[in-house]
């Protein structure tokens, strides 16, 4: 290696360098969690349910070699949808499960009675 070859090699780590000093460092996994439960736009969702979701998806054969993300997080929230008030007051729930899921369906009954009631079917 020349004299000139070095002095380049040496310029181009130099500046790598100056550029990853200008570069943020990652925030720990609670701030950045603090950080999204207190995000308005994620106001509507329960987070507890959320992971309890997320750790029963993970359970699945087909799923237990992904990893949980800040990018699979994100993604997840952001699939919630927002719960949409009724000119009554009262609040329209999610729609239930498919009919083939009696598991799911029971416990969306369980919480919210008839899907009838609420304008489903």
């Amino acid at each position: 290696m020349t004299q000139d070859q070095f002095d380049a090699l040496e310029a181009r780590v130099s500046a790598l360098e100056a550029k990853l000093k200008g570069k943020q460092t990652v925030k720990p996994a609670v701030d950045w969690l603090a950080e999204i439960k207190a995000n308005p736009l994620y106001a509507h969702v329960n987070f507890e349910r959320v992971f309890g979701d997320i750790e029963r998806w993970k359970l699945k054969p087909m799923n237990a070699n992904r990893q949980i993300t800040r990018k699979f997080l994100i993604n997840w929230l952001n699939k919630i949808d927002v719960p949409v008030a009724l000119p009554n007051g009262k609040q329209k729930p999610p729609p239930p499960p498919p009919k083939n899921d009696p598991i799911a369906r029971g416990a969306w009954g369980q919480i919210y009675g008839s899907p009838k009631e609420h304008g489903y079917e």
